[in-house]
């Protein structure tokens, strides 16, 4: 072996043996192969840093396989090149198997190599054989250690220790599998194998996880991204950050768990992983699939057809194929449903069922997944039992799951009642109490529980049942989550239930209503651990027999109040002078529930709800901007926007009746509970004269939002007031959001609030800490938070405010306040939040799913009233509109006042000059309550 090595040293590379490394190893990229045989080492080492680790190991391992399984002379070619390569993964990876394996071919040769090569190979084909019991296969690969470790092949050693811990984890073995997960790491440490080193720390940082154990968890995931980094090793760097948006998302910091992924991304882009970064991407376009947020995806998938346009390499292939899906979901949910079915069948067709069993099954259920939307069960049905087929061979049982549900589905939609019901029990059977199902399964299993007990035509207690079944399977959902925006996303995701409940109660105006009432109010029980348990709670027996009396029962707990209407008392009508509407979308219906005086009616709208969203949509446009010549003479395009609006929405008698009552006075007011698209839009600002001149809304009556009916809150005495305003920004928060400057208005806003509200304290700049606002503010009568209201470009889905930090060091968590931090709250004490700052109270709305604004969340953990935002406001504006309406609001307590307190600034603000009269100026402030004013 030492002739074979002074040869090798003496041998130079040149264009014949370039031809001859190009037939000895055809496997090797070309473009390697000719700066390798061109001795062009700076090239090929700018290559791999632009191409990634992967890409640079690959071509080592293509070579090192040639040299070890060839003869002598061939191996006397390839280690200069080997060693060429083992250095550049050495000095510019700072990953030194390369350089151990090459040790290892001259110190023992290639008979011995082989022997190994072909252990490794048998570990590998022992470890995937269904055939051997993990008992029988533990006990075999312990014999191959042996031969290993008397070698010093130290990789080898790693992967067989890895190997292992993961059979003992499936015997649950928990002690032996931590034993080889160390023995991995220490091999692994003193070969300095980096790569290894950090999947290892991975490793063990996950059991930590899973078994509760969150503090040491976290000191290997900050092992694993120290080497990582140091190493320059992109794909081990971001999976440090992947854990800690896993670990985000389990305390329902979706902000968090965001950034972290973006971070991830960012890394491989810093190390110049080339396509690694698609990687990231992918997995950020599926964390807002999972969303629903179709927009983000369908940009994050452009920006993945720019990271993957060259040919893309063998280790990208599962995420080329992640990004298919997406895009086919993302072109059916764009309505283009023929080109969705029909790129899920070509990326079915090309998909290999061995060996990547698990990939092949979940893009067949993809694809059902999308027929069944469709309502074609015939062509579903095949991939269906295909899925069941393989998932029962290949021992996938949660998929198998998954499909058994699609079975039941797509039986139903046959009309095979009985079989649908059939699959559905076997379903549940095999859930039991696992509930690691896939995205929205047990939400459809509750739907369609509910429409086969509807279709069967059974006795009513059979539809009582299923649907008592659902609201009992939403509440341990609702209990078993952190509150977070999870909270919401769960709610949502049982909106069939929502649908089907209307249409059993649909000849019951009233009942309908109350039902909506109890509905919008659920968030708010979240963060009522007993209120929500309570609901869940059987009925005294009997059950009801008919669904309208479970309905009635059901929300009158959820309202809290003994009638079944939203207003406690004997008669379901308003105070005088107060008219309520309630909006509600279901499906392409609008409806409009009516209370005032006389009673409650209900009307189905004109318009359906996709032509609703697209008036909302236009007419926000326009609102969000100030008239592009400062001029507003209130005619134009807006102005016809909101005539048409004010024509849908507001019940014509009720605009006689305000017309016919100049000039207005304060005594009328208007209660608002929106939904969907109207939850972005100010309805202040309808054009009440329907285009005969403008006449806001706003004139007429006292406008205020009601996001539900609270039950009466305790009776705290009141509390001080806390006032923050311009808070100094975490540093790398102000990396990731540039437009975090300073807020000198925020300061003097806060300051003019300070002085009107009995001299309350101001935390402002480094004081206004997250920590100094969760030690006060449930003790708090009132909160002024005149600050940034952030969300990422990437995610509008979600919004934060940033706090200062306590130290440069503090975790990222510590210095944004977002939704899971404000529904853990208790603030039922607080009479008052003002969210003074841009788009504070304006709800993302994609399709049928609304992520509440930063406000709601407020009203959610207990507090009274909010002032929100609707969009970005100029910050002189705002603060003589909040100064005026701080000075009006200084006595005022109950929410009728402070929403006159509001109209009276927004109207000092139209008064002042005629430019003013535009609603981008005055609109986008707004009272929401859970008070009504009974």
């Amino acid at each position: 072996m030492a002739c074979l090595a002074l040869s090798a040293l003496l041998a130079v590379p040149g264009c014949d043996q370039g031809r001859e490394l190009r037939q000895i190893a055809p496997d090797l990229d070309p473009q390697v192969a000719s700066l390798l045989a061109q001795g062009h080492t700076e090239d090929l080492g700018e290559f791999f840093l632009k191409s990634g680790t992967n890409t640079l190991t690959y071509s080592f391992d293509v070579l090192y396989r040639e040299a070890v399984f060839g003869d002598e002379h061939q191996a006397e070619i390839l280690l200069p090149y080997l060693e060429t390569l083992a250095n550049i993964m050495a000095e510019d990876f700072a990953y030194e198997l390369g350089r151990h394996k090459l040790e290892s071919l001259r110190r023992l040769g290639t008979d011995i190599l082989r022997q190994a090569y072909e252990l490794n190979h048998e570990r590998d084909a022992i470890f995937a054989d269904p055939a051997i019991t993990d008992s029988v296969k533990a006990e075999r690969l312990h014999g191959m250690n042996d031969f290993f470790t008397e070698h010093e092949l130290l990789w080898y050693t790693v992967a067989l220790n890895e190997t292992l811990a993961q059979i003992h984890a499936s015997l649950g073995e928990r002690d032996h599998m931590r034993e080889h997960l160390q023995a991995a790491l220490a091999n692994s440490r003193r070969a300095d194998f980096a790569g290894m080193t950090c999947q290892i720390l991975g490793a063990m940082a996950e059991i930590f996880y899973e078994e509760g154990q969150l503090d040491s968890a976290l000191v290997y995931v900050n092992h694993l991204q120290h080497r990582a980094v140091r190493s320059r090793l992109a794909l081990q760097a971001a999976r440090s950050e992947t854990f800690l948006c896993s670990f985000s998302l389990g305390q329902g910091r979706l902000h968090s768990a965001h950034l972290h992924l973006k971070e991830a991304r960012q890394l491989c882009r810093d190390f110049q992983g080339g396509q690694h970064e698609a990687i990231y991407v992918a997995i950020l376009a599926r964390f807002y699939a999972n969303l629903e947020c179709w927009s983000i995806v369908e940009r994050l998938l452009e920006q993945t057809d720019l990271l993957l346009a060259d040919d893309v390499p063998g280790f990208l292939q599962p995420t080329v194929v992640d990004l298919k899906l997406l895009k086919a979901e993302a072109l059916y949910e764009r309505g283009q449903h023929a080109d969705a079915h029909r790129m899920t069948a070509e990326i079915l067709a090309r998909a290999n069922p061995r060996p990547h069993r698990l990939r092949y099954a979940l893009i067949a259920h993809h694809r059902a997944r999308l027929l069944l939307a469709d309502n074609l069960p015939d062509e579903a049905l095949p991939v269906i039992r295909e899925g069941l087929q393989r998932a029962d061979e290949d021992n996938l049982p949660g998929i198998g799951r998954a499909f058994t549900l699609q079975l039941a589905r797509a039986l139903e939609q046959q009309g095979q009642v009985g079989a649908a019901q059939q699959a559905l029990a076997d379903f549940h059977a095999a859930v039991g109490e696992d509930e690691d199902l896939l995205p929205g399964d047990l939400e459809q299993a509750t739907a369609l529980n509910i429409r086969l007990a509807w279709t069967s035509q059974g006795d009513g207690r059979q539809l009582v049942e299923a649907v008592a079944e659902g609201f009992a399977t939403l509440q341990e959902r609702l209990a078993g989550r952190d509150p977070s925006a999870h909270t919401y996303l769960h709610i949502e995701g049982f909106d069939e239930l929502r649908v089907q409940v209307h249409r059993f109660v649909a000849a019951d105006v009233e009942l309908g209503l109350a039902f909506e009432m109890a509905w919008r109010r659920l968030a708010r029980l979240r963060s009522e651990g007993e209120e929500l348990r309570k609901i869940g709670a059987p009925f005294a027996e009997p059950m009801p027999q008919d669904i309208n009396t479970w309905v009635r029962l059901w929300s009158q707990r959820v309202n809290g109040a003994p009638g079944a209407g939203p207003w406690c008392g004997a008669e379901n009508r308003a105070p005088a002078n107060t008219t309520f509407l309630l909006f509600s979308m279901i499906g392409e219906d609008v409806f409009r529930w009516q209370v005032d005086h006389d009673g409650v009616r209900r009307q189905r709208l004109d318009l359906p709800t996709s032509r609703l969203r697209t008036l909302v949509a236009r007419a926000l446009d326009r609102l969000v901007m100030p008239p592009e010549d400062g001029v507003w003479d209130g005619t134009g395009p807006l102005a016809d926007d909101l005539s048409v609006l004010a024509r849908e929405l507001i019940p014509g008698d009720l605009r006689r009746r305000w017309l016919s009552r100049r000039p207005f006075t304060p005594s009328e007011k208007l209660l608002i509970a929106a939904d969907d698209a109207l939850t972005r839009i100010p309805f202040e600002a309808l054009d009440l004269d329907l285009g005969a001149g403008y006449l806001p809304l706003d004139e007429a009556t006292v406008v205020s939002y009601l996001r539900y009916i609270a039950a009466p809150t305790d009776d705290r005495p009141a509390g001080p007031i806390l006032i923050m305003a311009d808070p100094q920004a975490a540093p790398a928060l102000q990396r990731r959001y540039p437009e975090l400057g300073a807020l000198p208005g925020a300061r003097q806003e806060a300051a003019r609030v300070a002085r009107v509200w009995t001299e309350a304290p101001i935390l402002t700049g480094e004081a206004a800490t997250k920590q100094a606002l969760l030690s006060r503010w449930e003790n708090s009568s009132r909160l002024y938070l005149a600050t940034h209201v952030m969300r990422d470009p990437e995610a509008p889905y979600l919004s934060f405010l940033p706090l200062a930090p306590l130290s440069d060091t503090s975790p990222l968590e510590d210095s944004l306040l977002e939704t899971r931090d404000i529904l853990g709250a208790d603030l039922r004490g607080c009479q008052l939040v003002v969210l003074s700052g841009c788009s504070s109270g304006s709800p993302y709305v994609a399709g049928s799913r609304v992520a509440p604004g930063l406000g709601d969340a407020f009203l959610d953990a207990g507090c009274r009233t909010t002032v929100q935002t609707f969009w970005r406001v100029s910050d002189e504006i705002s603060m003589e509109l909040m100064g005026a309406f701080a000075d009006r609001a200084a006595e005022s307590g109950g929410p009728d006042n402070l929403a006159r307190a509001l109209r009276g600034a927004r109207t000092s603000i139209r008064n002042r000059s005629p430019e003013l009269g535009h609603p981008f100026y005055w609109a986008a402030h707004h009272v929401v309550t859970t008070d009504p004013g009974r």
